[in-house]
């Protein structure tokens, strides 16, 4: 599927233009407008519509989280893409919760431009045929009208629309009745896990939906970040919150024989659904989020029953942090398993806190270990495990998921400090060699190729330990030895600047001079001992 339209808005114009070069190469079919704040690109989409918008979160007049707050409301079809650095984790994991697709990294490359927009491509290509199925089971909305209420009932449940138009046509549901947030997996390619479903059985889900609950509407909906998560919000007209609850229980139990499982979020029973449909839905959305605890076996979770646990605060966890901070610097892997795994225990525990907090502390828990890492191994490989962390965590769906993310994690940090102790000794040897070989040719490179390291790592690690740069370092030992010499013997200037490491007595007494303003014999007269 060829994309119609993207919106890239940026504030930085450098950044703008080369993502719009990036995707000009990648989709030349589509056409690319470039913006500088999120009110030109609201205004962008009201004229001229679009499948795809990618935006950075710090702008003027609109920042990115106010545009994406928008787009939700009012676009829902419309993908979102946030353009994210790594110190903006924080924004990024709020961000899931507002409907984006998925991240892109600064600094921007191809193959990850191109990876997005075949994500984004199939992702439409999906949801708009899962559009047009759920659309064929709607019974309640004349065909001709199909929709535009269906439109209208989203605008109800995301935003409490209450417009006269809302009313007059979905007046079918200002009566009482119960919301339903469903979730369902669907296999994609040749990995697949029990609890996803062919599309065959994806239509009998629907179609059992359909006959256990009379005058059910489906609303299309948005998956998240994982591409096999399929998502419909469910309007019940008529039925309370109780019953729902207890039939989708028993249905749940009878397709698991036939391998088809789910998740539902149910709200309270609501007095008009029109007039209350936008809370009824944040009550359904909220405790579906507790599928987090049975990604395996699907679940029912009623709003009246996980309510309160919510509120719930969530237990300090900073004993199990320091120690596990500390075994991963000691390279103790026996007590940082034995730390990690009794938190997930702890934590794992009913009555389950609220899935958002636990997997905000944890994956807060994590990042602040790696970022220990910062300064101390190569940046590449630094911001490597950054992005890999950052793009696990947002995408992790399960409990059992955010602690084996948790588990690989420390154990590539705690080898970073091993290979860090490791290093330490390779540099120390290199600054003892070069303290004894100082007339020496001493390039960085053979130094480099004697420890196995790349000599521009080599250099950072020499900096960091003695402060200086490594040709600055030559120096000042070359200079230390040379001042010795010219005070504590009698020999020739030539011979102390050979000594020192200077092949060119010339090149020796100007170096000297401009570090201690005075010349090499100068300076024998001053400091010579008698």
């Amino acid at each position: 599927m060829i994309l119609r339209r993207i919106i890239v808005a940026d504030d930085e114009i450098l950044q703008r233009n080369v993502l719009t070069k990036i995707l000009k190469k990648i989709t030349p079919e589509t056409e690319i407008t470039a913006c500088a704040n999120g009110k030109e690109v609201y205004e962008e989409l009201q004229n001229n519509g679009a499948d795809l918008v990618i935006t950075d979160i710090c702008m003027p007049v609109m920042d990115g989280m106010e545009l994406i707050r928008q787009i939700s409301a009012n676009y829902p079809c419309v993908k979102i893409v946030l353009i994210s650095a790594y110190q903006e984790f924080e924004y990024a994991r709020e961000a899931i919760q507002r409907s984006v697709s998925d991240y892109l990294i600064k600094p921007f490359r191809i193959s990850d431009a191109q990876k997005l927009i075949d994500k984004v491509s199939e992702e439409l290509e999906r949801e708009r045929k899962t559009s047009r199925q759920l659309i064929h089971y709607e019974s309640m909305v004349e065909e001709g009208k199909k929709q535009d209420r269906l439109k209208l009932l989203w605008s109800v449940l995301n935003s409490g629309n209450e417009s006269q138009t809302a009313e007059e046509e979905l007046k079918g549901f200002a009566c009482p009745g119960t919301i339903v947030a469903l979730r369902w997996k669907v296999r994609r390619g040749f990995r697949q896990s029990r609890a996803q479903m062919s599309e065959q059985q994806q239509d009998q889900l629907i179609a059992e939906m359909i006959n256990g609950f009379h005058g059910a509407c489906f609303v299309p909906r948005e998956h998240g970040l994982d591409k096999t998560e399929q998502k419909a919000a469910v309007m019940l007209a008529g039925w309370e919150a109780a019953v729902v609850a207890s039939q989708l229980e028993k249905l749940l139990l009878r397709l698991r024989l036939h391998d088809i499982i789910f998740w539902a979020g149910i709200s309270n029973s609501l007095p008009n659904m029109i007039e209350h449909g936008a809370e009824g839905f944040r009550q359904a959305e909220e405790v579906l989020s507790f599928y987090f605890f049975t990604p395996e076996t699907g679940g029912i979770f009623q709003y009246a029953k996980f309510g309160a646990v919510m509120e719930m605060p969530m237990i300090s966890v900073s004993a199990y942090e320091t120690d596990i901070r500390q075994a991963v610097r000691a390279g103790d892997g026996k007590r940082r398993k034995g730390a990690l795994s009794e938190l997930e225990k702890v934590l794992g525990q009913a009555p389950y806190r609220y899935p958002n907090k636990i997997k905000h502390r944890v994956s807060s828990m994590i990042m602040s270990v790696l970022k220990e890492l910062d300064g101390m191994i190569p940046q590449a490989d630094y911001d490597v495990l950054l992005n890999e962390a950052y793009q696990l965590f947002g995408q992790c769906d399960s409990f059992v998921s955010l602690f084996g993310i948790s588990e690989d994690l420390l154990d590539r940090a705690a080898g970073y400090y091993m290979q860090t102790a490791m290093s330490y000794d390779a540099v120390e040897s290199c600054i003892s060699y070069i303290k004894n070989h100082l007339e020496e040719d001493l390039s960085l490179q053979f130094l480099a190729d004697q420890v196995h390291f790349h000599p521009n790592y080599l250099s950072t690690q020499i900096k960091n330990r003695m402060g200086m740069s490594y040709s600055s370092y030559i120096l000042s030992l070359r200079m230390e030895l040379a001042c010795k010499l010219l005070t504590e013997t009698d020999l020739k200037i030539a011979d102390i600047a050979g000594k020192s490491g200077f092949r060119d007595s010339s090149y020796f007494n100007r170096v000297f001079r401009k570090q201690f303003t005075i010349s090499p014999e100068q300076y024998r007269k001053v400091h010579k001992k008698c």
